[in-house]
């Protein structure tokens, strides 16, 4: 009984709730005008983009520079060897010592060779004067033919004999082959040689000469004569030209030998063995000069930029370096007029809708101090796919 009475009071609770609603729906207290408040629903889905600061820049026409990389070489070197076995009576210059052509560097023992060719003259003097008597007594008709041919014989031997005792003597005095440099001495007085020992090395950096590889795609943009910059590990910046560009190339590395001629003031002021970049003078193009710090390479590897096209989505265009110098890097491969995203690119994927938000010009790192909006970038990756 006391269970039926406490059913029956709470289904009158719940009626007399439901009427009391539905009066109060029906007396039209509710107001349909708006309210001040805010409508928390997005106006527009330009929130759920990320906000990209990327700066217009348009390309334009510069001069184009080949680079290779080389070494310094000497335009002229020759390994100064003996061609004489003697004994070394004197060193005239010392190594290290710039020279002129024809001086005397060291000195060879010549031994008996003076005396040698003095004999040799004396003969020559008598084949001489017996060649003469035998000719007149030709023309006497008091002599064969073929004694004269004997008499003419003997002479040029005499003669012979004089010119290679000459040219022996002559090779005891190592001289100068050119206007040089005496690099090296590997002898001293007193040292024995034989005949081919080395006894130094001659060289000439007047022109001095820098030999690099260039890579075969680039083998046709160099030409004879080009006007070549040169900057060396020393710190030293000297002008050239080409002068030999190679006509068969390496199979292995696929690349090509180039020599720049370089004008020196003195022997002394070339050096081989120095680290050198060249930069070597090409025909004009039409490029863009972007900061090295916003170059990216891509899953494949290649080198690029990030972009944003006209349907405001990110795009990876890759690049070719084409020059570089004290205002920066010059590049190809993109568009006349570009977005080029300067500030957030590492937080952004290719293929993605971004807001543009334009900087000034003077923006072109990602170390700008304008900062991307954080509540706006989704992704925070760093990797270009």
């Amino acid at each position: 009984m006391e269970c039926a009475i406490k059913i029956n009071i709470n289904q009158i609770v719940v009626i007399v709730l439901l009427v009391a609603i539905v009066g109060w729906l029906g007396s039209g207290s509710i107001s349909t005008q708006p309210t001040n408040k805010p409508d928390l629903k997005p106006a527009s889905t330009s929130l759920d983009l990320a906000r990209i600061q990327v700066k217009q820049q348009t390309a334009i026409t510069v001069h184009q520079q080949i680079y290779i990389h080389g070494r310094t070489f000497p335009s002229q070197q020759t390994q100064l060897r003996a061609e004489f076995a003697s004994k070394i009576i004197n060193i005239a210059k010392d190594k290290g010592t710039e020279v002129k052509k024809g001086e005397l560097l060291m000195q060879l023992d010549p031994q008996d060779l003076p005396s040698l060719l003095r004999h040799g003259k004396a003969l020559v003097n008598q084949r001489t004067l017996e060649y003469e008597a035998a000719n007149r007594l030709k023309g006497q008709k008091l002599m064969a033919k073929s004694k004269l041919a004997e008499a003419k014989a003997q002479l040029e031997a005499a003669k012979a004999n004089v010119d290679g005792l000459t040219q022996r003597l002559n090779n005891t005095s190592i001289r100068a082959p050119f206007d040089g440099i005496f690099s090296d001495r590997f002898v001293d007085i007193g040292h024995l040689v034989k005949f081919g020992d080395q006894l130094g090395t001659f060289v000439n950096f007047m022109p001095m000469l820098i030999r690099g590889l260039v890579p075969e795609k680039n083998r046709h943009k160099i030409k004879l004569g080009q006007a070549a910059e040169i900057y060396l590990l020393n710190g030293q910046r000297l002008n050239g030209e080409v002068h030999y560009i190679a006509s068969t190339g390496n199979d292995k590395t696929h690349t090509f030998v180039v020599e720049i001629n370089v004008p020196m003031n003195s022997q002394n002021d070339g050096a081989a063995g120095i680290t050198a970049r060249v930069a070597i003078s090409g025909e004009d193009i039409v490029a863009h000069l972007i900061s090295p710090a916003l170059f990216e390479l891509n899953a494949k590897g290649h080198l690029g930029v990030k972009v944003v096209d006209k349907t405001d989505h990110i795009i990876f265009v890759p690049i070719e370096i084409v020059k570089a110098d004290e205002t920066g890097t010059w590049v190809t491969g993109l568009d006349p007029t570009i977005d080029l995203v300067v500030v957030g690119q590492g937080y952004v994927k290719v293929g993605q809708q971004v807001e543009k938000v334009y900087i000034d010009d003077q923006i072109d790192s990602p170390e700008s101090p304008i900062e991307v909006t954080k509540n706006t970038i989704r992704s925070n990756t760093h990797k270009t796919n």
